[in-house]
């Protein structure tokens, strides 16, 4: 979930520097292989999903810090068995940072406001 959240983040923080509006860029996702739960049922863009918790300031939901910490779960047992996981490692230092910028009780979806810098759907 936090690897699919970032790309999602990502491609919409994007996309609205690019001057395209996040609801439109959801509607090409979700009508595409793009097309996640992070997208379809848990968007990131305040304003594009009235019950998602950015709608709420990223309120409720599944807290950065249990994501972070179940990132670190993740990691620990690969690196355990020897195995590769670049986008466990990734997303693990992401959420790290996010915790320590005080971003630690939001959803883990504020990772599009609070890392990627993507703004509130006008």
């Amino acid at each position: 979930m936090a690897v699919s959240m970032l790309g999602v983040s990502e491609a919409l923080a994007l996309g609205q520097s690019l001057g395209i509006a996040a609801s439109t860029l959801t509607r090409v996702f979700n009508s595409s292989s793009a097309r996640c739960w992070s997208s379809d049922s848990y968007n990131p863009v305040p304003g594009v999903m009235e019950e998602a918790p950015s709608s709420r300031n990223y309120d409720g939901g599944f807290a950065s810090k249990l994501m972070a910490k179940d990132l670190n779960l993740a990691a620990s047992s690969a690196k355990d068995i020897g195995q590769k996981c670049p986008l466990t490692s990734e997303a693990l230092e992401i959420y790290t940072e996010l915790c320590k910028d005080g971003h630690e009780a939001r959803d883990f979806s504020c990772v599009f406001r609070h890392y990627y810098s993507g703004m509130d759907e006008l």
